[in-house]
């Protein structure tokens, strides 16, 4: 059962091995920043904080693994057990995510964790209407005009 703080967060897709996981999205600066402290080790769930290249476990009542992940939403770096009352940091990371020690086995670098994100296709550039060629005078009674 999850904690009421973090049912209400937005839940994550999570790709194999972490399917068994049950992921959130800390969406908001409070949630981010309270992130997985003052809770008792919520087995089977993980935290996706996105845009960050750091994190404490000020807090915290038990360790947490972490996964660094990068803008496609593979794995760069796994910290296991990191204890509480520790700073970890990943510079190439653009979200981490928290989960119970043991909660990131069978990751190496370059696991998918996340669907990459989807980019809308790029529309092709508005014509100028200066590449067009010059359309010819023409007089009214169908004869060219003058230039």
């Amino acid at each position: 059962m999850l904690p009421a703080r973090l049912a209400a967060l937005p839940p994550l897709q999570l790709q194999p091995p972490l399917t068994h996981l049950h992921g959130r999205r800390a969406h908001t600066p409070l949630a981010r920043l309270r992130g997985l402290a003052g809770l008792g080790a919520p087995h089977g769930v993980a935290l996706l904080l996105p845009r960050t290249r750091s994190v404490h476990t000020f807090g915290m009542r038990f360790a947490l693994d972490l996964v660094w992940l990068d803008r496609d939403g593979r794995v760069l770096r796994v910290d296991r057990a990191v204890p509480p009352r520790r700073l970890r940091a990943c510079r190439r990371a653009r979200a981490v995510l928290e989960t119970a020690p043991g909660g990131a086995d069978g990751l190496r670098p370059g696991s998918p964790v996340l669907s990459p994100p989807t980019r809308r296709p790029q529309a092709p550039p508005p014509r100028s209407p200066r590449s067009a060629p010059p359309a010819a005078p023409v007089c009214r009674d169908g004869s060219p005009g003058r230039r």
